[in-house]
């Protein structure tokens, strides 16, 4: 009876064993079965401080008159005007080699609100603005050819130093380009198909 009672207990100790074996080997599976409904970490952009091209840079859009900027940024550092168009530029911290963000407009001359000066260009010089690929100044040509078909357009000096025009005039949006480096100084939206440059320099 004895050893009958015996086997049975030895019996009874190997099933919860085994039992205890497969739950461990079981959560050991699901621990390492990657989660598909896991959040994706994939930056976003902030709206204030998003590029879309041939439309705005943050808050301020194309086509709007100068004074919905002027309500946002307040007084322009730095504004010039000549035949019937106006620059506007305002620095970092009202610091001249800070960050610029410069605005230019244009008047519909003869037309019925020839009065009110409309955007047509953006530029930013701050890293901080990026398009929704998370482009921004401070990118190598490289790395912005990989999202934008770019064509050269122009060379012209920027603080002394020579700087490069590509610009993508189909999507809207142009860079300007260190000769030396590369590396991207500022970024122009303007109106898709038109071109960046205008004769009142930007800087």
């Amino acid at each position: 009876m004895n050893r009958y009672r015996y086997l049975i207990l030895l019996l009874f100790t190997v099933a919860i064993f085994s039992c205890k074996q497969k739950t461990s080997s079981s959560s050991a599976a699901t621990e390492q079965v990657p989660d598909s409904t896991q959040a994706d970490t994939t930056q976003v952009v902030a709206k204030d401080q998003l590029i879309i091209p041939g439309k705005s840079i943050g808050h301020i859009l194309l086509n709007e008159p100068t004074d919905s900027v002027i309500k946002v940024l307040g007084k322009p550092d730095k504004q010039d005007a000549a035949m019937g168009s106006v620059l506007m530029t305002w620095y970092a911290g009202h610091d001249t080699s800070g960050y610029e963000t410069s605005v230019f407009a244009h008047h519909n001359m003869g037309g019925n609100d020839e009065a009110i000066a409309h955007i047509t260009k953006i530029m930013v010089t701050s890293p901080v603005f990026k398009t929704a690929d998370s482009i921004s100044v401070g990118d190598k040509l490289t790395d912005i050819e990989k999202y934008y078909p770019l064509k050269k357009l122009k060379t012209y000096q920027v603080k002394g130093k020579p700087v490069d025009v590509y610009t993508a005039a189909d999507k809207g949006i142009s860079f300007e380009i260190d000769t030396a480096t590369k590396e991207c100084k500022s970024i122009v939206v303007h109106n898709a198909g038109g071109s960046p440059s205008a004769y009142i320099n930007m800087h």
